[in-house]
């Protein structure tokens, strides 16, 4: 364990804010260092503890009916389902879209973009966006992810500069027992290699507290650990990118799970019998590596 927390400190940037509340040039800087070299980068105490906290309170309440009604309309947790509202990401993994997310979601939303604008714009460019926003809360007795990509390169056998980024900014304090992030440094630099060089690369973890967060290239291997504490860990999710670019592939659908009789939503073909099964599935852009160096032999719904 050693080991690991000394992997974890020097992964660690400290947050030096502007009199604007924008993240300086330094701390930019350094961010982006660290992404560009590892794939990822934990930012320490850039926002308010107790604005996250105050929201935290009312995401669980929005959350509530949204858990209540995939009861009601006898939605298969144990099977990937896709709404407008909120979408699986694994059993006990839920992906809840902004707008379902309680009336405050976009007034953090707005402190965090004005925070990180800089470190958006240094890595990304300019017009950088913010394709996605949503909360993941994992429950308690969730499963572990296999390690995946969020997206794979644009193209095959070359290394371009980042074209997406994932923030995560937890509502809760990170632990090794609520389901942190792990993540394989300079995993990013790797295609998926039939090897499975790239899932034997180190796995380093993060347990950023309330008011820090995670910043990763989305070409970097990670995974959601379980969730073992009695409590839920949500935090906020941020996918920034180019903007000429877009994911589909984890983006909402149309219909919502409180249509008459919405079934599991909309699955894609290769998805709809699909149950999350550990040795079954695999995340978005898998590893080929062996069994018994994290990796399956299907595919299974993408996301954080």
């Amino acid at each position: 364990m050693s080991n690991l927390l000394e992997e974890l400190e020097c992964h660690k940037v400290r947050a030096d804010l502007t009199e604007e509340g924008k993240l300086s040039s330094q701390t930019v800087q350094e961010i982006k260092e660290r992404v560009e070299k590892d794939g990822f980068c934990s930012l320490c105490d850039a926002f308010d503890a107790s604005m996250l906290e105050s929201y935290r309170a009312e995401f669980e309440a929005a959350w509530l009916p949204l858990k209540n009604r995939l009861r009601e309309a006898a939605v298969d947790q144990d099977r990937v389902f896709r709404f407008r509202e909120l979408c699986s990401r694994k059993s006990g993994r839920y992906e809840v879209a902004s707008e379902s997310c309680g009336g405050s979601f976009q007034a953090v939303q707005r402190v965090v973009e004005k925070v990180l604008r800089p470190l958006f714009e240094h890595i990304l460019g300019p017009d950088a966006v913010v394709h996605q926003a949503s909360v993941i809360t994992n429950q308690p007795g969730s499963e572990a992810q296999h390690m995946h990509r969020d997206g794979p390169h644009l193209f095959s056998g070359t290394q371009l500069p980042p074209h997406a980024l994932q923030v995560f900014l937890p509502l809760v304090a990170m632990t090794e027992d609520n389901g942190p992030t792990h993540f394989k440094p300079g995993s990013h630099l790797h295609e998926s290699q039939a090897t499975g060089a790239d899932v034997a690369l180190p796995t380093v973890t993060s347990w950023p507290g309330i008011g820090s967060c995670n910043v990763w290239d989305y070409r970097t291997l990670h995974n959601g650990q379980p969730n073992l504490s009695p409590h839920s860990r949500p935090v906020m999710a941020f996918t920034v990118a180019k903007p000429w670019w877009k994911d589909d592939r984890n983006a909402f659908p149309s219909c919502s799970v409180y249509d008459p009789n919405p079934g599991q939503g909309d699955v894609p073909t290769r998805l709809q019998e699909s149950v999350f099964d550990p040795m079954a599935l695999l995340d978005c852009d898998p590893c080929l590596g062996d069994s018994d160096t994290e990796s399956a032999e299907e595919e299974e719904e993408p996301g954080p």
